[in-house]
């Protein structure tokens, strides 16, 4: 199979094929970040990198069977600029879609937030030409990572509570390499997770909701739950005197994501969150690919 790959990233798309058993034949990428590149090549040396998706009419390809795009979410994500398909970043499916109506490919996804206007999501689907599916990491691991999903691979589908095709019972503590959690199913993890602070005045932040995944470090699981028992969600004395915190190590990431460990080992950890941030969750993808008829 020939597979294009725009916004490539790190190449998550990779274990995912691997994963669906589909035989690779020549995997292409469009990336213009060098560090995710980097990690792209150094797991897969086969990868043929294309460069920005901008000079697209210029690329020299042979019949492509599987497009995919995760086009980037900043103008649409509540967390973002929220300037839609006029902001300079996820205008870009324009030029995705230019490039899929040029190649024709068998197979087509295309990715972004779940958590988008529904003007946005209208719009988006009347531009490709199909309603989205809507998949949520929870169900495939340790993440509540809700996400969009528009494809013409036959079969793709909702996936609720009683339709989970891996273990709905694992829990974030499982990948967890030190510390104890709050939460049976992690916060989605950004890009922009590498800017998350762990100073003692930031655990209010993150009690109200306001700040990315943190661990809680020098404290058993049965003494922080009952903290929380009392206390629940609300800032107190008691649960800043007693406990600390750190973020997510980028291998922990990883795993959020359902990518080997020290997938993105290589680059500084602010690239490795980045770009583990920007990428989407491997067994959410196998769960599409899977229906693929090679």
């Amino acid at each position: 199979m020939n597979v294009l790959s725009l916004f490539n990233g790190c190449g998550m798309l990779r274990p995912a094929l691997d994963k669906a058993n589909i035989k690779v034949d020549n995997y292409y990428s469009s990336e213009v970040d060098k560090f995710a590149n980097q990690i792209a090549n150094k797991n897969y040396p086969d990868t043929q990198q294309l460069g920005d998706i901008n000079d697209w009419q210029q690329w020299q390809l042979p019949q492509i069977d599987l497009l995919t795009a995760g086009f980037p979410c900043q103008d649409l994500s509540i967390a973002g600029y929220r300037k839609g398909l006029d902001g300079e970043r996820s205008s870009l499916l324009f030029q995705a879609l230019a490039i899929r109506d040029k190649l024709k490919p068998k197979y087509f996804l295309f990715e972004n937030v779940a958590s988008m206007k529904q003007q946005h999501k209208e719009q988006i689907s009347e531009l490709i030409g199909i309603e989205p599916i809507r998949l949520n990491s929870k169900y495939f691991g340790v993440q509540n990572r809700d996400r969009l999903f528009w494809t013409n691979i036959p079969n793709a589908q909702v996936v609720q509570d009683n339709q989970i095709s891996n273990d709905p019972q694992k829990k974030f503590s499982e990948i967890l390499l030190d510390g104890v959690t709050d939460r049976e199913k992690a916060k989605c993890l950004l890009a922009s997770y590498c800017s998350v602070a762990t100073t003692p005045n930031q655990l209010k932040r993150y009690l109200d909701g306001k700040m990315g995944q943190i661990i809680f470090t020098n404290i058993s699981q049965l003494e922080l739950d009952q903290l929380f028992a009392e206390y629940g969600k609300k800032w107190s004395d008691d649960l800043l005197n007693n406990t600390t915190i750190r973020k997510l190590y980028p291998v922990e990431c990883e795993r959020l994501m359902n990518l080997p460990d020290n997938y993105t080992e290589g680059v500084s950890k602010t690239q490795r969150y980045k770009m583990l941030g920007n990428g989407w969750d491997v067994d959410v993808v196998v769960e599409i690919l899977s229906n693929i008829i090679t």
